[in-house]
């Protein structure tokens, strides 16, 4: 049997999808905590993805559970010879360091813990992210083995992301068998309330304006075909960044708003422009308890230029096709629906 944590988030919902379409008596046991997030969950699967309502019964275990909830999780693992670990804390806001701390590191602490404590050998795949990889290297691109430099301004999710990396190193150290993936942005259908969701839903209604800055993307259906893939074969103790190509903000926005008949962006914002939107914000949660729109490692993202390197997975799957951005795009646009709120 598969576990699969955060069960109900936008990659694993695809991923469990994914699992049961290919081989339609794979068990998968689902870790979740909203039951409403779990009804979207089964509602987009059952639109989006080739599965009956009695291969989704019979295969398909809800398990109602959190990470840090080591009583519950010694019960999710039994039986279970592989692990996705997906479940994590996405957060740019300073203030919630500790949660981030508590979820995503002393979380994958908890996961990492137990694969090692059942008798037989679990798997484990750990879903990390690019904002934990290092820095440029010589070739000015960010590669697996691109030192990380504490010096740096990270974000508090990126180094929340870093530690947990650091929890499965250390797992491997103690004989864990696993594979940690960096993914790219990660675009596909449904989920408007995910971080690429939300971008999908600007282009969707128009957006006016775009940034300079460049990041790595990738397809989530191509993302959990790697993952699967990785979990399947013999590679161990290895990490992978995942990512298609390298695009600036401007490409994405563009094709995208083409893609739903919507104007392209055409004004370029400064830095100075979103600072005076960060002041505002800033102002408006001292005065008036509003949450800001976006954070000082936002604004430094939405400008920096980060080119990441896939030589590592190509190697790795010589055949692999991914999806470029117009792919992604036109696949998004075609089976875009509105989501259960």
């Amino acid at each position: 049997m598969i576990l699969v944590t955060g069960a109900t988030g936008f990659l694993a919902t695809h991923l469990i999808a994914n699992i049961l379409e290919k081989n339609k008596t794979t068990k998968i046991r689902a870790l979740y905590r909203c039951e409403k997030k779990k009804a979207y969950s089964l509602k987009f699967i059952k639109e989006h993805y080739n599965i009956s309502d009695k291969q989704l019964k019979e295969y398909l275990e809800w398990f109602i559970g959190d990470i840090l909830d080591i009583h519950l999780l010694d019960i999710a693992f039994q039986g279970i010879k592989q692990v996705y670990h997906c479940a994590a804390l996405v957060s740019f806001d300073p203030k919630d360091h500790e949660r981030l701390r508590k979820v995503n590191i002393e979380g994958s602490c908890n996961i990492v813990n137990l694969c090692l404590a059942q008798k037989e050998n679990i798997k484990l795949c750990h879903v990390s992210s690019i904002a934990a990889l290092g820095s440029k290297n010589k070739n000015n691109k960010i590669s697996e083995t691109s030192s990380w430099n504490p010096q740096e301004q990270h974000s508090v999710y990126a180094i929340s992301k870093y530690g947990s990396e650091l929890e499965v190193w250390r797992g491997i150290q103690e004989g864990l068998s696993a594979v940690i993936v960096n993914p790219g942005i990660i675009l596909g259908e449904g989920f408007k309330h995910s971080p690429s969701g939300r971008l999908i839903k600007k282009c969707s209604s128009g957006i006016p304006f775009y940034t300079t800055g460049t990041t790595g993307y990738i397809y989530v259906k191509d993302a959990v075909n790697i993952m699967i893939q990785l979990q399947n074969s013999n590679i161990n103790n290895e990490n992978f960044i995942l990512t298609e190509n390298n695009y600036n903000y401007k490409e994405v926005f563009s094709t995208l708003s083409r893609d739903f008949n919507k104007p392209e962006p055409k004004f370029s914002l400064k830095n100075w422009q979103i600072m005076a939107i960060w002041i505002l914000g800033q102002l408006g949660q001292k005065l008036l308890g509003i949450k800001p729109i976006i954070y000082r490692s936002s604004i430094r993202s939405s400008f920096d230029i980060s080119l990441y390197q896939n030589k590592k997975l190509k190697e790795a799957f010589p055949e692999l096709k991914l999806s470029s951005l117009q792919e992604m795009s036109k696949y998004i646009s075609q089976t875009y629906k509105n989501p259960c709120s």
